[in-house]
């Protein structure tokens, strides 16, 4: 038998169950030190968050803006949060900043990790590079 949508949800058990905090603790930490706000007011840890609400968060040094548009009161897989939320990320920037904050979030993506130590050749190879930039 499926369980029924919830009509609220404790804002640090919502913050936790969407992944956007690691730990329940780490949401009610944030929440407490006064980085967490809901509908533009403080929040405690208790408040109870409906759909439509407006979450604004500080993390990071950046501010970001959840619209809740699923509740959740248990913790799912990432595919399975999507659609449960709207970010935008600092709605005080403007359009051009925001593009450009997207730009390099894809191109951060982009980058190849290594994979270990660099071999001799990726060694020279940097060393060049690092030589080539001190001109």
């Amino acid at each position: 038998m499926l369980k029924p949508e919830p009509t609220s949800v404790r804002l640090d058990r919502y913050l936790f169950s969407i992944r956007y905090y690691k730990s329940r603790a780490q949401a009610v930490e944030a929440i407490d030190g006064g980085k967490v706000k809901v509908n533009g007011e403080p929040a405690k840890a208790h408040k109870l968050v409906k759909l439509g609400d407006l979450i604004q968060l500080k993390r990071d040094g950046r501010k970001h803006e959840l619209k809740v548009l699923r509740l959740l009161d248990k913790r799912l897989s990432a595919k399975d949060v999507e659609g449960a939320y709207e970010l935008t990320l600092d709605p005080d920037l403007s359009e051009e900043a925001r593009s450009l904050v997207e730009l390099a979030r894809r191109m951060a993506a982009q980058v190849p990790k290594p994979k270990g130590r660099p071999t001799k050749k990726d060694r020279r190879e940097l060393e060049k590079w690092r030589d080539r930039s001190d001109e």
